[in-house]
Formats: structure tokens, sequence, C-alpha cells
């Protein structure tokens, strides 16, 4: 590939980021306290490496993305439900470093929803991020099984498709049963 020239993943991710809209930043969000912990992609890989052997459902957001922040309260409800099943659930932020009214945004976001599970912003370009992760837009939800392996990538990457919380509900349950989700 030349140098200068747009790489198939990065062209995928920013049609990802055209279909997921864009939220205002929201003045009352200003001056929250930080509730998401910065991570470097090989410190989010550790992150995923200790909540082992429990079954992890990473949901990966950022405050552009609509779709995400509509789901965000859903997920907390299933964080809830799922609690006492040896489930974790964590976040794990996209936002540009760079964005700090973004950053801002999100922060206060989450402050607001009272979610008790962990929260994690990636502080990597996005187009670093998008790549390494493999991903092509949000939301996506990663649920690893107990040995650490991705069983389910839940995506709305076919805009016909969308995944709903109960797609993210069937996944854990037969993951909990012992099966792989039909």
């Amino acid at each position: 590939m030349m140098p200068g020239t747009p790489r198939p993943a990065a062209l995928i991710m920013l049609l990802g980021l055209m279909t997921c809209g864009t939220l205002p930043a929201d003045d009352s969000a200003l001056d929250r306290p930080e509730v998401m912990q910065v991570v470097s992609l090989a410190q989010w890989e550790r992150v995923l490496e200790a909540k082992q052997p429990g079954i992890i459902v990473a949901d990966l957001w950022a405050s552009w993305c609509v779709s995400c922040i509509e789901r965000f309260p859903k997920m907390v409800d299933l964080a809830d439900r799922f609690s006492q099943r040896n489930v974790t659930f964590l976040t794990l932020n996209l936002d540009d470093p760079q964005d700090a009214s973004g950053i801002e945004w999100s922060n206060g976001f989450l402050a607001g929803l009272g979610g008790t599970f962990g929260h994690y912003r990636l502080d990597e370009n996005l187009t670093v991020a998008f790549e390494a992760l493999d991903l092509m837009s949000l939301p996506v939800v990663l649920i690893h099984d107990g040995s650490g392996k991705e069983r389910h990538r839940l995506t709305n990457d076919n805009p016909n498709q969308q995944f709903t919380e109960a797609d993210i509900e069937a996944a854990l349950e037969a993951l909990l049963a012992g099966a792989e989700a039909p």
C-alpha cells in the first residue's frame, strides 16, 4: 500500500462513524469527576485477563454513537440482573483522546447512570483502536467465556440486523448453561 493511501479498515470505520450520529456536548457534564479508567490496548487486554475465569461482557461505545447511548441503560439493567451469576460487565469508551468535550460528556453520562461495573476509556487514536479491536462501527458488545475466548461479537454492522438486549441475554444464558447460543 502506498504511503498516504487510506487503509480499508480506516474507510470502514469512517463509514461506521457516519451511521452512528452525533450528540452535542452537554454543559451539565462539565466539572464532573473522571469515572473512566484510562487504558492502552495492552492494559485493556490485561483487564480482561484479570476478570477470568468468569464470563465477561464488554460494551464498546462512544459519546457520538446515539444507538450506544440509547442502549446503555439496558446494559446497566443486564449487569444488575447477571451480577450474582459470575458475569462481569465492563465498558470501553472509544471517544478520541483529543476530544475533551466528548470525554467530559461521557464521564457525566456514566456518573448519571450509576452503573456499578468497571468503566474504561481507551487512550488510543480512534483509527488504531478500530483496527486493533477489529471494529467496523459502534455499538459492539463482546462476550468472553471463562477461559477468555471471545464467544460472541454483537454489532450493528448490518443495519438490517440490529442486536438487542435480548440477544445479549440469550448469549449469556447459553454460556451459563454451557452451550453455544444459536
